[in-house]
């Protein structure tokens, strides 16, 4: 799994509590603590995120899509939906990859709907898109 850097600025007294638990031996490392501290809280808002990828009924000729996580939609996949004359829904919490052979007029042919939290990966042209029409 890919990994992102940030930067988190603590107390004196946090870091000496976080440094004494290192040391006993209870965590690997800062890190190791700070990444199961966030994966806890993740977990306790749990709710937050399922409300959040709630999605309603299909709509006729419409596929709703919800992640939390990673997800990639290709141009394989936009091409099915568009022989089949379906749209496509698309929520999720995490990242989402549009290889760079999805173009801007296949999304904009076959994406009905768009809510992302997290980060897109595709080519600008695509992300200027989605941002513009779906914000």
């Amino acid at each position: 799994m890919k990994t992102e850097k940030i930067t988190v600025n603590l107390s004196e007294t946090e870091v000496a509590q976080l440094e004494f638990l290192v040391a006993k031996g209870l965590y690997a490392s800062r890190a190791d603590y700070i990444r199961l501290a966030v994966r806890r809280q993740n977990e306790l808002h749990k709710g937050d995120f399922d409300q959040f990828l709630d999605m309603p009924e299909t709509q006729p000729n419409t596929r709703n899509m919800k992640f939390l996580g990673i997800a990639q939609v290709s141009k394989f996949d936009l091409e099915e939906y568009l022989e089949r004359g379906t749209k496509l829904s698309i929520k999720g919490v995490g990242v989402l990859n549009f290889p760079k052979d999805v173009s801007v007029q296949l999304i904009e042919r076959t994406v009905a709907d768009f809510k992302m939290s997290g980060k897109i990966v595709a080519s600008e042209e695509v992300k200027e898109f989605l941002a513009g029409k779906f914000s």
